[in-house]
């Protein structure tokens, strides 16, 4: 589906993964799963939040938490958006080219 969408999209297996992918290689957005082996998305969103080389990188989350709780604590932590699963894929590439 990025293919589709003209994306270049590297995969990271864990938040750690993620951030070493996005420091040595950069990116232009960040796919981001609440629900990762190491930390959560919480952490994985502060942690990229709190470093000056990331601080602006648009984050979409992508997760299977669909309570208001967890959409208030990510647009708290600086998440540009929130899509919940099943992705709604149109809704989903509006999003990416809002970013």
């Amino acid at each position: 589906m990025l293919d589709r969408a003209g994306l270049d999209a590297g995969v990271a297996y864990s938040g750690q993964e993620a951030l070493d992918w996005i420091e040595t290689h950069g990116a232009d957005i960040v796919l981001l799963d609440m629900m990762m082996p190491d930390m959560n998305g919480f952490a994985f969103l502060r942690l990229l939040r709190e470093n000056a080389a990331t601080r602006d990188l648009p984050v979409i989350v992508l997760t299977a938490l669909a309570d208001e709780h967890s959409r208030r604590e990510c647009a708290a932590a600086g998440a540009n958006d929130y899509l919940t699963k099943p992705l709604d894929v149109k809704r989903f590439l509006e999003v990416l080219d809002g970013v």
